[in-house]
């Protein structure tokens, strides 16, 4: 018996993990398809950036309810409409022609995205002791983190040979054959119980982080601070309603967890941006092709993905403050050095200077996830998980929106100083600076991590 709950437990896992690795593929891909869209669909690059900020906005509009779905409903019940809506969003996308409706396609299947994103982390802090969580995790961190590191890659592989579309149908296809294995082989049941939606706190923080997603991808900076109103209204009306908040807030009560919150935040926040950045320096400014590009990044991104595993047990053993200050001083150390890129820079520096930076991030981006949790009572791990994915997901998008804000604002002034600089060159310069801002955050990440035990209640 013990041995077929392992069984049910594994296969579940799988089937979850296999989705949400399209998932996150499909979420990074698009970075790698800007730079083609914007010519395609004659679009400018901040309406392009919707593509991804407004994938990213309505996951974090469906993260917070989380902790009421796998309380409410079975995994399977959640997981099978999730994939049943991402199918529908990616034949949207497969077929459009137009900005519009390639952007509907994209928020559908943000959809089921969302609804999927925290289940295979509830179900492994749920079934799996807190002692065997790293190895577990850094097994789950191989998927989540490769997919979105591979994705540009694969994308840009992709697009050389043929059109964008492609990307999509096969994503439909992928996910339909997970749809129909999951009807036969996820038997693991959770146990579920009849409990009232808070209407209140959904509409709350749907509103709060819509609005300050999209503050932030418009850099509207009224709209940010009518956001955090909203926001701050909703955590006082989520930690005065307690147990049957939509999230339970009190979570924060434990210094771990904000702890390791605010260091994963800076790490997503610098992956998301050095995902951006990239492919913008490699087809925009260097002329590579996609393919030239995709090369040239996807050492780094299977490093990401390979690490993860081993991190996983590192954590295990010896805990998450080594790999925290390793990870952070690789992260800044490298991002600076992409801020001095330039047009000589070589293919091989460029790939080795990428890929060590992908070892610094995969360090630390899933065990300090772990490291949070470690305190959190069983029964408050979904609010945790949903905490923290909700919160993961702004720092993506800030990540990303800043990233490109730096850019244009240094590019404008750089051009004002020097009239007669290219077009290239404006363009090098406000990605070096974007990357030079990234590297002034990790310093941040490297600061916290140093004093990570020493304060540790």
């Amino acid at each position: 018996m013990e041995q077929a709950g392992k069984k049910r437990i594994i296969l579940t896992v799988s089937f979850v993990m296999a989705g949400m690795i399209v998932m996150f593929m499909n979420n990074s891909v698009i970075n790698m398809l800007i730079p083609t869209l914007t010519k395609d669909l004659h679009i400018s690059l901040d309406q392009a950036q919707w593509l991804a900020n407004g994938y990213i906005m309505v996951c974090g509009i469906l993260v917070p309810p989380s902790a009421y779905l796998v309380r409410r409903f079975t995994y399977k019940q959640i997981f099978v409409t999730s994939q049943i809506l991402f199918v529908i969003g990616s034949l949207l996308c497969a077929l459009s022609a137009h900005f519009i409706p390639l952007l509907i396609g994209r928020l559908v299947q943000s959809v089921g995205s969302g609804l999927a994103m925290p289940l295979a982390l509830n179900i492994i802090t749920s079934v799996f002791p807190a002692e065997k969580r790293g190895a577990v995790m850094g097994v789950y961190g191989f998927g989540i983190i490769l997919a979105p590191a591979l994705g540009p890659s694969i994308g840009g592989f992709v697009i050389q040979f043929y059109r964008w579309n492609i990307l999509f149908w096969a994503m439909a296809v992928l996910e339909l054959l997970i749809l129909i294995g999951t009807f036969f082989f996820l038997t693991l049941r959770n146990e579920t119980e009849k409990i009232k939606f808070d209407v209140v706190g959904f509409i709350l923080s749907a509103v709060g982080c819509a609005a300050l997603l999209y503050a932030i991808s418009e850099r509207q900076i009224w709209l940010a601070v009518a956001a955090a109103m909203v926001l701050t209204i909703f955590v006082f009306y989520s930690l005065k309603r307690g147990e049957g908040a939509l999230l339970d807030l009190r979570v924060f009560k434990e210094f771990n967890f904000s702890y390791a919150l605010i260091i994963n935040i800076i790490f997503t926040a610098a992956m998301y941006s050095g995902m951006l950045l990239m492919p913008q320096y490699l087809q925009v400014v260097r002329g590579m092709s996609p393919l030239t590009a995709a090369l040239l990044i996807m050492p780094g991104s299977l490093a990401m993905g390979i690490m993860g595993v081993f991190t996983g047990r590192i954590f295990d053993k010896h805990g998450i403050k080594a790999l925290a200050i390793v990870g952070s001083v690789i992260m800044t150390t490298v991002t600076f050095l992409f801020s001095r890129l330039s047009m000589e820079t070589s293919h091989s520096a460029i790939m080795l200077i990428y890929l060590i930076r992908a070892v610094g991030i995969a360090a630390v981006i899933s065990p300090i996830a772990t490291a949070g949790l470690a305190k959190i009572v069983k029964e408050k791990i979904p609010h945790a998980n949903a905490v923290t994915n909700t919160v993961k997901q702004i720092a993506g998008s800030l990540g990303s929106s800043a990233a490109v804000a730096v850019m244009t604002v240094s590019s404008s002034v750089y051009l004002s100083a020097h009239p007669a600089a290219s077009a290239l060159e404006i363009e090098l310069h406000g990605i070096n600076t974007a990357f030079l801002s990234v590297t002034a955050l990790s310093l941040a990440a490297v600061i916290l991590s140093v004093f990570y035990r020493k304060i540790k209640r």
